[in-house]
């Protein structure tokens, strides 16, 4: 499996791939997006938004089970674009607890979310105030 950035060339593909899933695309957060890709097909997207100098994870979306080589390569991928935009931290509000290991397996770790602010709101007075938050700090 190999890892691209969204470019001109698969953003349509991309919005297909995403429309099957989500109800609303947000175009500016795909700037940010890596895609996992197995015989020219789209299996797999990682993206995120920026908030200063912190990025929250927004599309993280498989289509099928991937080895873990695969998601390392995406996860770093996605990373790098981070680190080319000054992002110190990377940010995952989970609301499904059996994915906390994969996110643990990628270097994230808990934190407490009374601490965690978007666009100057509490997470506590948001929709996803039940999530639990994890954190990866960009080194």
């Amino acid at each position: 499996m190999d890892v691209i950035d969204v470019n001109k060339f698969n953003i349509e593909e991309t919005k297909e791939f995403l429309s099957k899933i989500c109800n609303k695309i947000d175009e500016e957060v795909l700037e940010n997006a890596s895609l996992l890709v197995n015989e020219d097909q789209i299996v797999g997207m990682m993206s995120f938004e920026c908030f200063g100098n912190n990025a929250l994870i927004r599309y993280f979306i498989f289509k099928k089970v991937i080895d873990e080589v695969s998601l390392l390569k995406l996860f770093q991928n996605v990373v790098n674009k981070a680190k080319n935009k000054s992002i110190k931290n990377i940010l995952s509000f989970i609301e499904k607890e059996d994915t906390i290991p994969l996110f643990k397996y990628l270097g994230f770790f808990p934190i407490d979310k009374k601490y965690v602010f978007i666009d100057e709101n509490s997470i506590l007075k948001t929709s996803s105030r039940n999530a639990s938050v994890y954190c990866y700090k960009i080194t």
